[in-house]
C-alpha cells in the first residue's frame, strides 16, 4: 500500500503538476531564483542589494562574497532550473564557476559554489516559494551535484526537453565538471 502511495504521488507530482505548467509560471518560477543571481551579480559589481534568501545557507553564501574568485569576472555566474518529479519541485542552481580550457571537447570548470534552490509552485496564487536551498562549496559535494545533475539532464521526467520543444526555452549546456574524476562514479 505505501508503495501504491508513493506511484500515485510521483504519477500525479509528473503529470498533474509538472506537465501542465505554462510558460508564464514556469517565467515566474525562474524569475524567483534569478533574482538572488541578479542580486550576486550586483553585489559583485559593487551595487546595493536586498539580500539573497531566508534560507540557512544565506550566512555561507554572503562569505563567498568576500571570496576572490567570486570578484573576479572571469567566473561567470549562471542559472539553471528543472523540475524534479522525485519531490514535485522545481530546482534552481546559481553555478559560479569559471572554464578551463584542456584537451578535451568538454574542458573543465573551476568551481567556487553553487548554491541550489527547491521551490514549490502554488498554481492558484501564482506565487514560488522557496522551500529549501544548500550551498555546494567542497570538491566531494561539488562532485556529488555535478554527476547528479548529468544524470538528470537529458531525462524527458526533469522537464527540460519538454520546455524546450513546446515552450522555447532551450536549456543550457551542462556545465563541464572541475576534474575528469568526475565522470567516474
Amino acid at each position: 500500500m505505501k508503495n501504491l502511495s508513493i506511484l500515485i504521488l510521483l504519477f500525479s507530482a509528473v503529470f498533474g503538476f509538472g506537465q501542465e505548467i505554462s510558460k508564464s509560471d514556469i517565467l515566474k518560477i525562474f524569475r524567483t531564483g534569478d533574482q538572488i543571481r541578479y542580486n550576486l551579480e550586483n553585489y559583485r559589481n559593487g551595487k546595493e542589494t536586498y539580500g539573497f534568501t531566508n534560507s540557512e545557507h544565506k550566512i555561507k553564501l554572503k562569505e563567498f562574497l568576500k571570496d576572490e574568485k567570486f570578484n573576479n569576472i572571469d567566473y561567470e555566474i549562471l542559472p539553471n532550473m528543472y523540475f524534479d518529479p522525485a519531490t514535485g519541485y522545481y530546482i534552481f542552481s546559481i553555478i559560479c564557476a569559471k572554464k578551463i580550457e584542456n584537451e578535451s571537447d568538454w574542458g573543465l570548470n573551476d568551481y567556487v559554489f553553487i548554491y541550489e534552490i527547491k521551490m514549490d509552485f502554488n498554481k492558484t496564487n501564482k506565487e514560488a516559494t522557496i522551500i529549501q536551498s544548500k550551498v555546494y562549496d567542497n570538491n566531494s559535494d561539488l562532485k556529488s551535484w555535478w554527476q547528479g545533475f548529468m544524470d538528470t539532464y537529458m531525462e524527458d521526467k526533469y522537464l527540460r526537453n519538454k520546455w524546450g520543444k513546446e515552450l522555447g526555452f532551450i536549456p543550457p549546456p551542462p556545465p563541464p565538471p572541475q576534474s575528469v574524476d568526475w565522470f567516474e562514479k
